[in-house]
């Protein structure tokens, strides 16, 4: 290998940078993050300190300030517009998290305190969450799992996944999907324009359920036993049921019927998809 190739080879390695750096903090506080692009990957362990492993340009410089309840971390350039950041944090599972990108992927893991991230263009995934669960982005996948409190889920152009979570949920998307698999919600809301949306959970005695779609279908597991007040409306689409339901004979568009004493209340409403009610092992649409 020539000596010229050596040098350019090293000068290349120069270019990115590495800041490491590990600090203690208080176990309730809360850690702010802003990063223009990049990944931020955050798990947890036993400490009480958080190491911040992030790559960057030779240009950047990672700030950290660390106040005694709010841990604030961004990046800074002399001139020129923000870099590209890719962090690896690690922190007590009790902080609170608020994070936020322009064109940022998130993957949070084991945090059992409130989460907010919001992302212009990526994918969020978070696995945790507690009290406040708060995820946005507009052209970015979202998938949520194992949380629990209130749980608010939105993009705009990508799915919706919510699994093994419970507490309170409001889930909105234009073009995608919303799948909530195995959850155990008191109250769920949740629409999309153009996308079917799917709910396989528990049917709370006195919960509150509202789920709708203009070009999807709707497929609705209802437990044996589900004590249910179900309002189903349809335009273009049709309604099926694994099991008995009174239809009216006037063809009407909207209906409503009543499973066992009626505590919760359902309400599905598809205008160009069909609308479908199944049994936990039933097959889906």
């Amino acid at each position: 290998m020539t000596t010229a190739l050596i040098t350019s080879l090293l000068a290349v390695v120069t270019m990115v940078q590495q800041t490491d750096t590990t600090f203690p903090v208080q176990p309730n506080a809360r850690l702010r993050l802003s990063n223009p692009g990049g990944s931020v990957v955050v798990r947890t362990w036993d400490q009480n300190s958080v190491r911040i492993v992030a790559e960057h340009s030779r240009r950047s410089v990672i700030r950290v300030r660390n106040d005694p309840n709010t841990i604030v971390i961004d990046e800074r350039t002399e001139r020129g517009p923000g870099s590209i950041v890719e962090y690896e944090i690690t922190i007590p599972s009790t902080l609170d998290l608020q994070l936020g990108g322009n064109y940022s992927d998130f993957d949070v893991q084991g945090v059992t305190g409130q989460i907010s991230i919001q992302s212009l263009d990526g994918n969020i995934k978070v696995s945790g969450g507690r009290e406040r669960i708060k995820l946005h982005s507009v052209q970015g996948a979202i998938d949520l799992s194992d949380a629990q409190g209130k749980i608010e889920v939105e993009t705009v152009n990508d799915r919706i996944t919510v699994s093994r979570s419970s507490g309170e949920l409001t889930a909105e998307t234009v073009n995608g999907r919303i799948m909530l698999l195995d959850v155990d919600f008191s109250n769920a809301e949740a629409s999309t324009f153009n996308g079917s949306i799917t709910h396989n959970g528990a049917i709370h005695e006195n919960g509150s359920y509202f789920f709708a779609t203009h070009m999807g279908s709707i497929n609705f597991t209802v437990p044996e036993g589900t004590n249910a007040t179900i309002s189903v409306a349809t335009g273009k689409g049709n309604f099926r049921a694994d099991f008995e339901v009174e239809r009216p004979e006037n063809g009407k568009k909207r209906f409503q019927f009543t499973l066992g004493s009626g505590g919760a209340l359902v309400e599905l409403e598809s205008f160009a998809g069909r609308i479908s009610l199944r049994r936990p092992d039933g097959e889906e649409e």
